[in-house]
């Protein structure tokens, strides 16, 4: 368990959180920048973040893609209606690694959406809200996401996200279901309305304070699950920290992990390799293991940003 602890020492540590302020404001300074264009747009300006800096014993290393195209879209029934909606505008994702070994990984799909003092959904932004906060069975339509059938379970509550750009270059982070829970049957909101007092899943943290083993894996207990963060600065620090999203990683630090969105991030990767942009593929094959794993290539507006902490000076304990 030592090995644990140390970690959790890292990831809580003061130059940690510096050097997560340095993401936070390159990431402000991009939305600030280009606030006045529509969201697709800002989506794209964030697609130039490349970033590496290291602490004491870590390295913090965070790269974005943006894959050019129309908008990645899924079939799924809305109330017995065929219909076809963005499944969102950015993967984020983040890695813990160990001396270069990836121990641990969550990921979130986030729908990016810009209001001034209050944000307002339109029939089509109900029917995504639909679709994020309950995640029907659905298929690929048209862009990155492969047309065959996926059926995903929310375990963490963030595994669907909003990101709301708020004046004059603010993020806040909401999970898709507590969005839903908070609004009801109301189209507008503030984003006063939609504020959440505890924004614990409890039912990670019952799995290490109940049980330091579930299922013969370590949880740690820094990875808790924030369900909502009200500023940009806020919401890298947890997002760094890998307290936002769903596990799909195995690992012994890892406890149930999501394999259907596992195959779904790793399908969509794969058909990354076959693009003819560089950049794109080389990312690709940075994230997959077996980079012999390709399929068809569609373009489709969607931004993939992959966060990835390495404690340097750890090694992994067999037991």
């Amino acid at each position: 368990m030592e090995e644990i602890f140390k970690m959790i020492e890292t990831l809580l540590r003061n130059d940690f959180a510096v050097s997560s302020k340095n993401v936070a404001k390159i990431f402000e300074n991009t939305i600030t920048s280009s606030f006045d264009q529509r969201e697709e747009n800002i989506v794209e300006h964030l697609s130039t973040l490349h970033h590496s800096e290291s602490g004491r014993d870590f390295s913090l290393t965070v790269n974005s893609v943006y894959i050019h195209g129309n908008k990645s879209q899924v079939d799924f029934d809305f109330y017995n209606s065929n219909t076809q909606r963005e499944l969102g505008d950015i993967i984020f994702i983040s890695s813990l690694y160990i001396s270069g070994v990836k121990v641990f990984e969550k990921v979130s799909i986030n729908q990016v959406k810009k209001g001034q003092s209050k944000f307002t959904l339109n029939q089509s932004g109900i029917e995504q809200l639909y679709l994020l906060s309950r995640l029907p069975k659905f298929k690929g339509h048209c862009g990155l996401i492969p047309k065959k059938y996926y059926t995903l379970i929310d375990n963490s509550n963030t595994l669907c996200s909003y990101g709301l750009l708020y004046s004059p270059g603010d993020f806040a982070f909401i999970s898709a279901k507590s969005l839903s829970e908070k609004l009801g049957q109301r189209k507008t909101f503030h984003l006063k309305d939609i504020q959440i007092d505890d924004c614990v899943n409890n039912d990670e943290l019952r799995y290490f304070f109940g049980s330091y083993h579930y299922n013969r894996k370590i949880v740690l207990p820094i990875l808790d699950t924030k369900l909502y963060c009200s500023n940009i600065y806020d919401f890298i620090l947890h997002y760094l920290r890998l307290n936002i999203g769903e596990v799909i990683f195995d690992s012994k630090y890892s406890h149930v992990i999501n394999l259907e969105l596992k195959r779904l991030v790793e399908d969509i990767f794969s058909s990354l390799i076959s693009s003819t942009d560089n950049a794109i593929r080389n990312f690709a094959r940075e994230y997959l293991v077996d980079t012999n794993q390709t399929s068809e290539f569609e373009a489709g507006g969607l931004r993939i940003v992959w966060a990835k902490t390495d404690l340097t000076n750890y090694k992994i304990v067999n037991d």
